[in-house]
């Protein structure tokens, strides 16, 4: 089936990517990301979004259901935190909508990102 397929490899994609990007952000407790940063999570995010709504055609045209209902809680909500970090760049749309935006977001990607990572290994583990 070539969904499954799809979802599965854009899942391992997300997986070591989301990984790589949380080592990179790491850095970011001390200063602030860069663009290159940011644009990459965008694209992580968009990625995500996409895996999401594949998974959901899955479960509504196919019938399939992952081992725990949990998966598609923790993959929404893992979209929804990377889509909000991407946002968190100077001139970025969540930033600029914060009534007090904070000096530096360095520490806050950071912190976010690794709750990510946390949400990122809970889909992986209820996936299947």
């Amino acid at each position: 089936m070539l969904w499954v397929k799809l979802h599965e490899f854009l899942g391992i994609f997300l997986f070591i990517s989301g990984l790589a990007l949380t080592l990179w952000a790491l850095p970011s407790l001390f200063r602030e990301p860069s663009h290159r940063f940011f644009r990459a999570l965008r694209g992580l995010a968009y990625t995500a979004v996409f895996q999401v709504l594949l998974g959901i055609g899955l479960l509504l045209f196919l019938g399939l259901r992952p081992r725990d209902p949990l998966h598609l809680v923790y993959g929404t909500l893992l979209a929804t935190v990377w889509h909000f970090l991407g946002g968190l760049e100077k001139d970025g749309w969540f930033y600029q909508s914060l009534k007090n935006p904070p000096a530096r977001t360095g520490p806050w990607v950071a912190g976010g990102m690794l709750f990510a990572l946390g949400l990122l290994i809970r889909v992986y583990l209820t996936g299947g």
